[in-house]
């Protein structure tokens, strides 16, 4: 058993390094790379500092090391959120996780470790939830075929790896032997190839995220084409006004399968996010709302639900990540500017 465990566990860090470099190397400005690298280095580390058969030979690693072997939760949680929202910012809050791991294997541990072990899998267990309720939230929306199909093996492996590991780690007190501590190592290192397979099959389509004008792609077949253009004629006759349009709406309206639909959008148009390709349009109707002398006395959240927004938070939200500043502020500059011509 000892060896076969060895050998997983080399395997897995092997794998988990592998990927780390990969992702790494590669020409990429987005955070998701980053975050993949640094989940698979801490489960690299993970594998190894957990096993028991290095304790009895006096086996310490550094403080730092170990403690990067505790991260895989938080640090997979900031690689999805990175990875299916293609405007994610980094934020003070997303490091709380990592300060709550910290605080609870090195504080708390130090005066009740099973507290302390009860805790951490139980922040773990919140982490990955909060992974699942995002990847089926924002999949509804997602314009992407390789984020979507990581979406649908998401939601399966991680409640089963994540809470399976929970367990077993519950009842043997975090320190396992034997035949519990292969399978577990087993399971993880079939989750660590996959994740590898996955990693080598993607494109830089998945990581580099819009951040510029979308891209349309030049290779549109005919029929592509003219669904395309009974697209934008939908678009220009208003259908992205209409309050709460989806895309599998839009596909009835439009007369398109959806999954087609969602191809041409991504391909035809350049999109990743169905909600970015209709926050561009309206908000693009809103700058000429309200740069309308007519429509000056007109409100705000009034423009909001002309353009189909529900209320006016999103629509504000939404205008000004595209153009840095408030309705308000804007619909100001803009009718200073009509004053002086």
């Amino acid at each position: 058993m000892t060896e076969l465990d060895l050998l997983l566990r080399g395997g897995t860090a092997a794998l988990c390094l592998f990927v780390a470099t990969r992702w790494l190397m590669g020409n990429h400005t987005h955070l998701v790379p980053v975050f993949g690298a640094a989940f698979k280095i801490s489960v690299g580390i993970y594998i190894i500092v957990s096993y028991n058969g290095l304790n009895p030979d006096g086996f310490h690693a550094p403080c730092f090391f170990c403690f990067l072997g505790k991260l895989p939760a938080p640090l997979f949680w900031l690689f999805t959120l990175a990875l299916f929202d293609d405007r994610f910012e980094i934020r003070w809050y997303h490091a709380l996780p990592i300060l709550a791991t910290g605080a609870i294997h090195y504080g708390v541990a130090a005066i009740d470790p099973q507290l302390a072990n009860l805790l951490g899998h139980l922040l773990m267990v919140m982490l990955f939830t909060h992974v699942i309720v995002i990847a089926i939230q924002s999949g509804k929306c997602d314009l992407v075929d390789t984020r979507i199909l990581f979406r649908k093996w998401l939601t399966v492996l991680v409640p089963v790896v994540g809470i399976a590991i929970t367990i077993t780690d519950l009842i043997h007190g975090g320190v396992m032997t034997g035949l519990a501590s292969v399978l577990q190592t087993a399971v993880i290192f079939a989750v660590a190839f996959w994740f590898a397979m996955w990693s080598t099959q993607i494109d830089g389509a998945l990581v580099d995220t819009q951040t510029s004008e979308p891209e349309p792609s030049p290779d549109l077949s005919a029929p592509d084409r003219i669904e395309l253009r009974r697209l934008n004629q939908a678009v220009e006759d208003g259908i992205c006004f209409e309050p709460g349009l989806t895309i599998s709406l839009l596909a009835e309206r439009v007369d398109i399968p959806e999954h087609r639909l969602r191809r041409l959008i991504n391909q035809g148009l350049g999109y990743r996010n169905f909600n970015a390709f209709l926050n561009d349009h309206r908000i693009a109707e809103a700058q000429r709302r309200l740069s309308d002398p007519a429509r000056a006395r007109e409100q705000i959240i009034q423009h909001a639900y002309a353009l189909g927004y529900a209320s006016l938070a999103p629509f504000n939200r939404a205008f000004r990540e595209r153009l840095g500043t408030s309705p308000s502020a804007y619909r100001s500059e803009a009718l200073d500017r009509v004053l002086a011509e």
